[in-house]
């Protein structure tokens, strides 16, 4: 009898280390699991590390749900030194000797602290020249490689923040953002507050919404470990479904749902397995994923 190929369908949290390019960890993953298709909902930067929550297989469709979650990350900003990108890969473009930092940051303690902490709550951030945004089709990245400067659309975002200490020029902080917000740009605002030169020299993004960085597979670790679609959102309601409505369900018909509210993401299991994943619109619902 031909068995059956195990359903590699759901989400793998990962965790990239620094130096490798998110890019390199989402082959590493998929290497391992023998080719199944993966993808990713939101990269890193390579020097940052952290988490990444993957999706594998038929899963690869609720990457905008992942995308849209808020992100929780540890940062340092390092004071006397800025680049052009607002991080440690970038040009330095404002540098001061290690007495002037220690000078500005004895003098001016409180005053950092307030600054850094008055980016808070919600606000408009402009994000960095040095963005995947994109602009008649073009990233915002490679206008700015090749000379050019973009005006960039502030957007709504969300921060709350803790300084966990300012020793030495560093500022090391918790920081939970919405989702869209760059961590870079509040480096560049804060040494715009400052009038001081700021860099982000640390990132690690320790949760993406419920998933938290310390259930993660760190590369050479045996796995990595595929969790379902249905343990990953314990949340969303189940709407167990009769084999004639499984049918139609297959089919791309529609069954009678009860109301959810609009905007609600739901499953539909047929036999204990997962046969659909909708979103009600009000009185009535629309397909996300058929996956049997």
């Amino acid at each position: 009898m031909k068995k059956t190929a195990p359903d590699l369908s759901g989400l793998i949290l990962a965790h990239k280390p620094c130096g490798l390019s998110s890019t390199g960890l989402v082959a590493m993953v998929k290497k391992a699991l023998g080719g199944v298709r993966t993808g990713h909902s939101g990269t890193l930067d390579r020097f940052a590390s952290g988490l990444m929550v993957l999706t594998t297989g038929q899963a690869t469709g609720i990457s905008e749900i992942l995308l849209g979650m808020d992100k929780e990350y540890e940062a340092v900003f390092e004071l006397g030194r800025a680049t052009d990108t607002h991080d440690p890969e970038g040009t330095v473009v404002a540098e001061k000797s290690p007495d002037e930092v220690a000078r500005f940051v004895a003098a001016n303690q409180e005053r950092i602290l307030e600054a850094f902490l008055g980016f808070q709550g919600e606000l408009t951030q402009i994000p960095p020249q040095y963005s995947a945004l994109k602009l008649a089709g073009k990233r915002a990245s490679d206008y700015a490689r090749s000379g050019q400067t973009v005006e960039l659309r502030g957007r709504q975002v969300r921060i709350q923040s803790r300084v966990l200490t300012l020793e030495g020029g560093r500022l090391r902080a918790t920081i939970k953002v919405s989702s869209g917000t760059y961590i870079r740009a509040l480096a560049r605002d804060l040494g715009q507050a400052l009038d001081f030169p700021v860099l982000l020299s640390e990132l690690c993004r320790t949760a993406v919404g419920p998933f938290s960085q310390k259930d993660a597979w760190r590369p050479g670790e045996a796995g990595p470990i595929v969790l379902s679609l249905l343990s990953a959102f314990p949340d969303w309601p189940r709407l167990p479904v009769s084999d004639e409505n499984a049918r139609r369900i297959r089919q791309g018909g529609f069954v009678p749902v009860p109301g959810l509210g609009a905007g609600r993401n739901f499953f539909f299991l047929h036999h204990s397995g997962l046969l659909a994943w909708g979103v009600s619109t009000g009185d009535a619902y629309r397909y996300r994923r058929v996956f049997q």
